[in-house]
């Protein structure tokens, strides 16, 4: 993947606490609990735009941002995707939530790495190298496995059934609301009018 150096320092050994954008640096929240909050709000259909837009700003950014562009929504995807540029594909099937995958993704975490996600502070740059290095000997990587699977391409009937169980047990939601997720209510209170 090509690396997008608009708004950070895209170091590989570097973990960015701040962003260029039209000119000024703005300090970014690193918490990866506030990534996974920007995720799912993206996901909240609840949501008008405009609140959704302004929610965005306060859970990326430290600093209080009163005007804004599109400049600022693109920098919180390159952040979320940790400087790398994602080349548009079609639309592929959900394999994970954050949300409905907590525990599983909880667990992951603590078998593989001894590391309570509920305990840590980690960058998000960090979070994302260790979720994408997380084995199959996980339950969550399994159950990823689960919903990836293409029963179009199983001939055999016994393991048609089998996966087919397993993907309607392990099947995501479409949707839910972000009141209902890991968030912090004091944000949510700030934008009650």
């Amino acid at each position: 993947m090509s690396q997008n150096n608009n708004f950070f320092n895209n170091n590989p050994f570097s973990k960015p606490c701040e962003m260029a954008i039209n000119g000024h640096l703005y300090k970014v929240r690193t918490n990866f609990k506030d990534w996974i909050k920007v995720i799912l709000l993206y996901g909240d259909k609840t949501i008008p735009n405009d609140l959704k837009i302004e929610m965005l700003l306060k859970l990326a950014f430290v600093d209080e941002i009163k005007e804004y562009d599109g400049e600022f929504l693109k920098a919180i995807n390159s952040f979320l995707n940790c400087g790398e540029e994602v080349k548009e594909e079609k639309e592929k099937n959900k394999l994970y939530d954050f949300k409905q995958d907590w525990d599983y993704i909880y667990s992951a975490f603590m078998q593989q790495y001894k590391i309570d996600l509920n305990e840590s502070k980690m960058h998000w740059f960090d979070f994302i190298k260790l979720f994408k290095g997380l084995s199959n000997e996980t339950e969550f990587v399994k159950i990823i496995g689960y919903r990836g699977v293409n029963l179009n391409e199983i001939k055999d009937k016994d393991q048609k059934k089998y996966y087919r169980k397993l993907k309607e047990r392990y099947a995501l939601e479409d949707e839910y609301k972000i009141e209902d997720c890991l968030f912090d209510e004091s944000i949510l209170e700030s934008f009650k009018r």
